[in-house]
């Protein structure tokens, strides 16, 4: 989305056919919630939608350039590019409540984990991710995210460690891995 007063917003979209309609949601960057959308028509090379952001209702109209991209508008009034992507793409991205147990000395540690995409220097879109700030402690960025279909892996530094954790999509809502290849982390995903 291109030209709004916050500057361009990258807002992560799906469409799925179920029962012979088309649902769809996209992504809030700010709360990385998922907001349903309504009224979704497809005529032709044309989809047609409406979602609330933000207080508003905004409504989508995009048209087919090829088979992995599309061009609109969205409110009539912001050019919107569309890319389509491999459905696991941003599975990970939002909030998670990731679980690691047995860390010696501190037991089983619940850590909110943050995934949003964030486009770099030359407008390439990356995932970066953070561990949210708690009452015990600090936030911490994640020195390196490295995504990959239905997986991540991501670092950081925590108490001089370089500490990295590797977590593996389960089903919708669930990942499992480890954090340094030996302690078991599980994170669930924080609906709101």
């Amino acid at each position: 989305l291109k030209g709004t007063p916050q500057g361009d917003v990258v807002l992560p979209a799906e469409f799925k056919l179920k029962d012979g309609k088309v649902n769809g949601t996209i992504t809030n960057p700010k709360t990385m919630q998922e907001v349903e959308m309504t009224g979704i028509e497809i005529k032709g090379d044309q989809l047609t939608a409406n979602f609330q952001m933000e207080g508003y209702d905004l409504p989508l109209v995009i048209s087919k350039k090829d088979d992995n991209h599309a061009n609109g508008k969205v409110m009539g009034m912001f050019d919107t590019e569309a890319t389509r992507k491999a459905a696991s793409d941003n599975y990970f991205l939002g909030k998670w409540d990731m679980l690691v147990k047995d860390i010696p000395d501190r037991g089983n540690v619940h850590m909110p984990v943050v995934f949003e995409l964030k486009k770099d220097s030359t407008g390439k879109q990356q995932m970066i991710g953070h561990i949210e700030k708690t009452a015990t402690d600090e936030e911490v960025i994640f020195s390196k995210v490295e995504p990959a279909p239905e997986k991540i892996s991501f670092n950081f530094t925590a108490q001089g460690y370089d500490i990295n954790v590797v977590l593996t999509k389960k089903d919708a809502d669930i990942a499992e891995g480890k954090m340094f290849d030996m302690f078991s982390a599980v994170a669930t995903r924080v609906k709101k």
